[in-house]
């Protein structure tokens, strides 16, 4: 504060400067330390002396100066000191917000509590509010008081004094100041019951209101429900404006116009007592039209502020909660009156920590802002998203026919609540329909967020204080609650007659269906609407577009063709079923984005049109396609960005069908040819050509078998695929491509190459022979680099564009690519993996990535949050050594490789039937032979090739019709015997050698034990973990699962919902599935790391949902959620009902309920042990889940849960042809979804 600003006779000065220059470790201005700054007894002390106005009173009049003001405060009102009013008596003040209302208040706090009342009230509110703060003096303005109303109603009743204020008589003064320093005139005296015209008894001396008194008592809106009380004490009052004079800060030259109510705290506090107690000026305008400003409350000044959860835990900046207040100059609790008619406040409504939520949601950014968002009652919680009705509002007031809306909250049968909204039409506009509205939102808002209820009405609902008041609004409406099948006609209502101000929340609000809002005489009077979509209007296409669209969503009504999609339910699954109809009907393929860019029938109907016109052209330019046959659905293209061409000519379908056409024939014929050659040669030399001996057919067999895929698919194969890439396409070229073009296609075809091909068992056997493989490829890869799997089919897609480090470790299902689909073209971007770097499991390393040295990124997280990145992730991935590694060598070769013998031998015993049957009909080559003598004969220029007319004569003998059956009877038991065989053998190793997984901390042993399961299993070496393909053949979902899995040791429960793609998980034993537990695809459940062992618990009803990483440890609580994306933190104990979806930061995010970390001991038990209900894993009605309802035995849980015998009502079933189908079912439980 500048020395300007210290004034003498301002008797604060010094303590704003002090509070101006002192600040808080936050950098804050607290009302505690303007406590401590400035000691007074009265407010008379604090009051400025100074000759420099305080009160602007009206235009060419002199303003009120701070000497005037004090000496009013001081003598003015001395003639309630006749009536012996003093700091006991609750003073009400009727004024108007004015110059009158500012010297009421300050004079008044003086000596009494002040209770500001607006003038604007009804007489029956005003009536009401005066019981509910018992006031005992009334001092009004005009002719507030002169009716009969206040005298008959309440006067007697609480034994009021009524002072009427009037222009000061005796003084020079001009009119408007004259009626500003008024003077009181007792106007009606209860205890006297008679109206008064002055005081008889001498004036006895003044009592003064001190710093521990209520100065100021205030009633809440009652938006919520009844009004509350709220006191005010003269030391928090002066508190509170001292910190507000400090944060501007505030001076002796300052004027501040009044712009809030005064009769709201914000008002008293920043626009009168503040620039008064500062030694300013206070300026009251008539008003003004202010714009909407959507921006920050700013930074709190006085009492401490939090944003809280649900259980009052503070949350971080930016994320939206309950906003708390604590410390002075917040009040001390709600006046509540006792039984004898006495006051009492005992801190009611602030919690046992002094924090006070005051019923506003919001949030803080970085800076220290607060955001308010709206009221926390008011609040829409659509599924599982909370919606604020302010941004709804914010909105739909910009339309221009809205004059005003008020959004609420709807019941809805599916997602519980749904946004509804009363509108009230601006005058001369016609009402604004839903889908109109709709329309409007769908430009600015999500759709979560548009509404779905309509209510035209004639004015909003306002409460005591002039409100909006939105609670119950639906309950008081009586609105039904909203399907799903709703249509849109009855989504439309008006309210017939609005309750008026301040009625109470249960006072109901009728409501009729909009079309019956018109009487019906008027109805029939009105003219037949002319069909908006007639047939005759449209053209073919969209006619047909139209009735796919119909079709797909079972409308009644049909859409117009210009109407938004969206607003008739279409989704991503709709859009793509309308895309693919499209695509059959008319052969043009229609991208699912334009469809969302489109958004109508009649632009998607122009999209086909324009591609059917295109084709006919035949064009095979590049970049003048139609952009309904491109990937970019973008109305205007980047003219420097390539332009994807249609995927339907004739050499993109020509390439494409290479593979399968022709590549893939070659290689199946090369290696049968090659088979046929060696096994003819092999016995040639062997001496067997001139006898059937078996021996010697088996004998050349294997030899033949060994070399087609020892020799030709391990090691030549690799080799063609990598010369083929090299010729074809070449070194990959960063940058943009166009989508089916010359680049993309020699790209693409040389992947399908190479996966063709394949790596082979030469380049997959050791680290060495892999990180070989790709450095053919193009890669520079570092020594010691770990890499496998599916990771290593990644980088192989575009190799030359991909560095790795010295010893990075990058886990079996890891992504890194340096090519990907962005924007309708091909992109190709540089990735550079440091030395050292850790890439865990299904994590994404995208194009164009560059990772430190050194960069350890989690499980389930991306190049893009290298922030989180911590080298505590690296023990979670499995590509580390000490994770499993390459056991001892005496290991392997004593018990590793035995065990793998074995179980390769079970699974070629399936052929070995057939083999021996084979083996005994083998040909002889000789002369006299009919093979020989056939085709020799066709075959004259080759007479003296032996060996030629042997392969004939070899191949024409596999063809025969006795050995077609073998080989087909061959193929039916690899598919069908063989899953079973394996697993079969599986089971054995892991009871004899591998034996149970058991919680400890990992050491060779236990490595040993997983590397040795993965082998035999072929973990890794396949896509999933199929259960060695039992799985498919079993039945994703069915029960059979349970059992395999109970066979590997995991303890699984009934009613397991078993995925698609089943969870990638080694150690069994470690698992425990409880009843009713529902799995998604393509998740992880890691039961070590490279530290230990640890169980993970899946308790009865919970879910494990797509995409999911558990890590050790992990307890998931009943009906519990994992969603889709979530990473379960190692030893994390998830509370029951919990949800959480996604993940950042090493852990999930989540939801609602929560968890807490727990350490496991040697004995798989948790340190202190958990709270958990012994019975966790056992279903009940609770849940049971659709899936187990339909194909589970619920009998016995449904008469466990009730205590009795349990019929189902309304189950039939109608078996045809060996196999039950259920027709109908209806159940008595209501299920959560899964």
């Amino acid at each position: 504060m500048s020395k300007s600003r210290l004034e003498d006779g301002v008797p604060s000065s010094e303590a704003i400067e002090q509070l101006e220059r002192e600040r808080d470790e936050s950098g804050l201005i607290r009302g505690a330390s303007a406590q401590e700054a400035f000691k007074f007894d009265t407010l008379l002390d604090a009051l400025p002396q100074t000759d420099r106005p305080a009160i602007y009173v009206a235009k060419n009049c002199p303003a009120i100066t701070h000497a005037e003001l004090h000496n009013f405060a001081a003598s003015g009102l001395s003639v309630l000191d006749e009536y012996q009013v003093g700091p006991d008596d609750r003073v009400a003040l009727l004024f108007p917000d004015g110059p009158q209302m500012v010297v009421a208040l300050i004079s008044v706090m003086c000596r009494a509590t002040a209770i500001p009342l607006s003038i604007a009230s009804t007489d029956d509110e005003l009536v009401g509010d005066l019981r509910s703060v018992r006031a005992t003096v009334v001092i009004g303005f005009q002719d507030k008081l002169r009716g009969e109303l206040l005298t008959q109603r309440v006067a007697h009743e609480l034994s009021i004094l009524l002072f009427e204020a009037g222009p000061a008589q005796g003084t020079s003064r001009s009119p408007p100041l004259a009626a500003t320093l008024f003077s009181l005139r007792c106007y009606f005296d209860a205890q006297r019951g008679s109206r008064t015209t002055g005081g008889s008894s001498p004036r006895p001396s003044p009592r003064w209101l001190t710093r521990e008194d209520t100065a100021v008592l205030l009633q809440t809106s009652g938006t919520t429900g009844q009004k509350k009380l709220v006191p005010h004490l003269l030391e928090d009052v002066v508190a509170g404006a001292l910190c507000i004079a400090a944060s501007v800060p505030l001076g002796a030259e300052d004027l501040c116009v009044s712009q809030m109510p005064l009769h709201h705290v914000g008002g008293i506090l920043r626009s009168v007592v503040a620039p008064i107690l500062s030694g300013g000026a206070v300026a009251h305008l008539g008003g003004f039209a202010p714009k909407p400003s959507p921006d920050s409350s700013g930074i709190p000044i006085g009492p401490a502020m939090q944003i809280q959860g649900a259980a009052g835990e503070a949350l971080p900046h930016g994320e939206v909660g309950a906003i708390a207040v604590r410390g002075c100059p917040l009040f001390r609790g709600y006046m509540t009156w006792t039984p004898d008619g006495g006051e009492s406040v005992r801190g009611v409504g602030i919690g046992d920590n002094g924090w006070f939520q005051t019923g506003d949601n919001g949030y803080l950014d970085a800076d220290g802002y607060l955001f308010v968002t709206g009221r926390a009652k008011e609040t829409i919680k659509r599924g599982g998203e909370t919606i604020a009705p302010a941004e709804i509002e914010d909105v739909l007031v910009t339309h221009p026919k809205v004059a005003q809306c008020a959004a609420f909250s709807m019941p809805h049968a599916t997602l519980q609540e749904v946004v509804g909204v009363c509108v009230v039409t601006k005058a001369g506009c016609e009402r604004p329909t839903l889908s109109e509205l709709r329309q409007y939102c769908s430009l600015r808002l999500h759709p979560s967020k548009w509404l779905e209820i309509l209510v035209h009405s004639s004015a909003l609902p306002m409460g005591p204080s002039g409100k909006l008041v939105r609670i119950n609004l639906a309950t008081r409406m009586a609105l039904p609650i909203l399907l799903e099948t709703t249509p849109q006609s009855a989504r439309t209502f008006e309210a017939v007659e609005m309750p008026p101000r301040g009625a109470p929340l249960s006072s109901p609000i009728s409501t009729v269906p909009f079309i019956d809002a018109v009487p019906e005489q008027e109805q029939k009077a009105c003219p037949s609407p002319r069909p908006l979509h007639e047939e005759h209007a449209m053209t073919e296409i969209e006619a047909g577009v139209l009735a796919m669209y119909v079709a797909l969503l079972q409308l009644k009504e049909a859409p117009g063709l210009d109407d938004d999609l969206l607003l008739y339910g279409a989704s991503s699954l709709v859009v793509g079923q309308l895309c693919s109809q499209i695509n059959e009907q008319y052969g043009v393929r229609v991208a699912v984005g334009t469809v969302f860019l489109k958004r109508s029938l009649r632009r998607i109907a122009e999209e086909v049109d324009a591609a059917l016109q295109f084709a006919d052209k035949g064009s095979t330019e590049n970049g003048s396609v139609p952009s309904g046959n491109t990937v970019n659905s973008d109305d205007e293209s980047d003219p420097q960005q390539p332009q994807p061409v249609r995927s339907t000519r004739f050499w993109p379908l020509f390439i494409q069908a290479l593979p399968a056409v022709l590549i893939h024939p070659a290689i199946i014929m090369l290696k049968f040819s090659t088979f046929m050659f060696i096994l003819v040669l092999a016995r040639h030399y062997l001496g067997h050509t001139e006898n059937s001996s078996p021996k010697g057919f088996a004998t050349a067999f294997v030899i033949a078998h060994i070399t087609v895929f020892a020799v030709l698919s391990s090691t030549l194969l690799p080799l063609v695929g990598i010369a083929f890439k090299w010729v074809v396409l070449g070194r990959c070229v960063a940058g943009r491509h166009e989508l089916w073009g010359g680049y993309y296609l020699r790209w693409w075809l040389t992947t399908r190459v190479l996966y063709l091909c394949g790596p082979g068992s030469l380049f997959l056997s050791t680290p060495l022979m892999r990180r070989v493989y790709l450095r053919l490829l193009g890669a520079s890869i570092g020594p010691d680099v770990s890499i496998s799997g599916l990771t290593m089919f990644e980088v192989a897609r575009a190799a030359d564009l991909i560095t790795i480090g010295a010893r990075a470790c990058l886990d079996s299902t890891a992504h890194v690519t340096a090519v990907c689909a962005d924007d309708g073209t091909l992109l190709m971007e540089p990735v550079v993996v440091g030395d050292d770097c850790v890439v865990c499991s299904s994590t994404h390393i995208a194009p164009g990535a560059v990772l430190p040295d050194g960069t350890c990124i989690g499980p389930l997280s991306s190049s893009h949050e290298l922030a989180d990145a911590s080298p505590e992730f690296a023990r979670f991935c499995r590509a580390k050594s000490d994770w499993m590694g390459e056991p001892a060598l005496w290991r392997k070769v004593l018990v590793g490789w035995p065990c793998k013998a074995f179980v390769a031998s079970a699974r070629a015993s399936v052929w070995l039937p057939l083999f021996v049957m084979l083996a005994m009909q083998c040909p002889a080559y000789s002369k006299h032979d009919a093979y020989c003598w056939k085709h020799a004969s066709r075959c004259d220029s080759t007479r003296g090739d032996l060996i030629y007319q042997h392969v004939i004569i070899q191949m024409v003998w596999w063809i025969d019709p006795a050995r077609l059956q073998l080989l087909f009877a061959g193929v039916v038991l690899r598919a069908l015997v063989r899953p079973f065989v394996h697993f079969g053998a599986v089971i054995l190793v892991k009871r004899l050698v591998i034996g149970r997984f058991r919680p400890s901390p990992k050491g060779p042993w236990e490595r040993f034990q997983i590397w040795l399961m993965r082998e035999v299993m072929q973990i890794g070496r396949h896509r999933t973990a199929d259960l060695c393909g039992v799985q498919a053949l079993l039945g994703r979902h069915w029960g059979g699962v349970s059992m395999a899995m109970r066979l590997l040791g995991t303890s699984v429960g009934k009613r397991v919902f078993w995925p698609g793609v089943m969870p990638d998980v080694v150690e069994f034993d470690l698992l425990t599935v409880g009843d009713d537990v529902t799995f998604g695809s393509r998740s992880q459940i890691m039961c070590s790391d490279t530290r230990e062992l640890a169980p993970v618990t899946l308790h009865a009803g919970s879910m494990v949902a797509d995409r999911c990483v558990v890590l050790p440890g992990v307890v998931l609580g009943r009906n519990a959620t994992l969603g889709s994306g979530s990473l379960a933190p190692a030893h994390a104990h998830f509370e029951p009902m919990s949800k959480t979806v996604g993940s950042t930061g090493g852990s999930t995010v989540v939801i609602e309920g929560g968890y807490t970390f727990h350490d496991f001991n040697d004995a798989g038990e948790c340190m202190p042990p958990m709270k958990t209900d012994p019975n966790a894993l056992i279903g009940d009605s609770s849940t049971l889940r659709p899936f187990g309802s339909t194909f589970g035995d619920v009998d016995g849980l449904r008469k466990r849960a009730t205590g009795r015998a349990y019929v189902e009502p309304h189950r039939s079933y109608l078996l045809e042809e060996g196999s039950a189908k259920i027709t109908s079912m209806s159940t008595s439980l209501h299920h959560r979804p899964c």
